[in-house]
């Protein structure tokens, strides 16, 4: 899960035997991991930026809060980064 803090912006993303879907909206309550971001400027700038340091700097500051198994976060990360890799 990504969302804001004020839970207004979100997108749910389900990895589930191999299938992948998603669901809008920041309310969603079952998660294994959320990504919780101060605002939506905030996520969208460190998640462009393409640059991991940028996301730990942003946990460190209070901009990026995890809620669940962060481990599924660095994983989620990893993965949608190599997906999205130009090659």
């Amino acid at each position: 899960m990504i969302k804001t803090a004020d839970g207004k912006r979100g997108r749910m993303f389900i990895f589930d035997n191999g299938k992948f879907s998603s669901l809008s909206g920041g309310d969603q309550k079952q998660f294994d991991v959320a990504m919780v971001w101060k605002d939506a400027d905030a996520a969208f700038k460190v998640i462009a930026s393409e640059d991991l340091n940028q996301s730990i700097e942003a946990s460190y500051d209070g901009r990026l809060v995890f809620e669940g198994d962060a481990l599924h976060a660095l994983w989620f990360t990893e993965a949608t980064t190599f997906l999205t890799q130009k090659k």
